[in-house]
């Protein structure tokens, strides 16, 4: 007579076997979280410091291009330079009348003796979980692509809201060069 158990192959895990591969799962998810956030703010401060480097660059190029002063201020409600950190949002604007100060009313900004609807050149939102910080409330590039108002370069200090520890840098020299640091 044929055992019929005997003849079957047992198929599936024990409870051992799933107890220890759920065990190295674990392991190594432990392992692999922490990573994935550190992952995760390096590059949101990489991302934030890309974004207000290219609004500098665009502060940059358009005093050259349209022989003017070009501010960047720091904005709490993106419609005023009310602010006095960047992380919250920024405006970079044209001075076109030459005051130091946002306009609010329309301009001739061009000399074609049509008023312009605004100096704004480009408005940016605020930063989620991080801080643009270095004590002034703007940046502004002269007519010639230089810094404006400063002796000496300027720093930003960019760092994730959930620590003290600056990520990253970005200076502006004198002549208006920028870049980026890790320090």
């Amino acid at each position: 007579m044929n055992n019929r158990s005997s003849n079957k192959k047992n198929s599936g895990f024990t409870l051992i076997e799933m107890i220890v591969t759920i065990t190295i799962v674990a392991i190594f998810a432990s392992i692999a979280v922490p990573s994935f956030s550190n992952l995760i703010k390096k590059n949101r401060i990489t991302t934030s410091t890309n974004e207000f480097i290219s609004s500098l660059v665009l502060a940059r190029s358009e005093a050259l291009k349209r022989s003017r002063d070009v501010t960047v201020c720091a904005s709490d409600d993106q419609t005023s330079c009310s602010g006095t950190e960047f992380s919250k949002g920024w405006i970079v604007y044209a001075d076109c009348n030459g005051d130091g100060s946002l306009t609010a009313a329309s301009v001739d900004c061009n000399g074609d003796g049509v008023l312009e609807e605004t100096e704004i050149v480009k408005v940016h939102n605020g930063l989620e979980g991080v801080s643009i910080s270095n004590g002034a409330a703007d940046i502004t590039f002269k007519f010639s692509g230089r810094l404006g108002g400063v002796a000496s370069n300027t720093a930003f200090n960019i760092r994730h809201k959930s620590g003290t520890t600056v990520m990253k840098k970005v200076v502006i020299n004198r002549v208006g060069r920028i870049r980026a640091e890790t320090p």
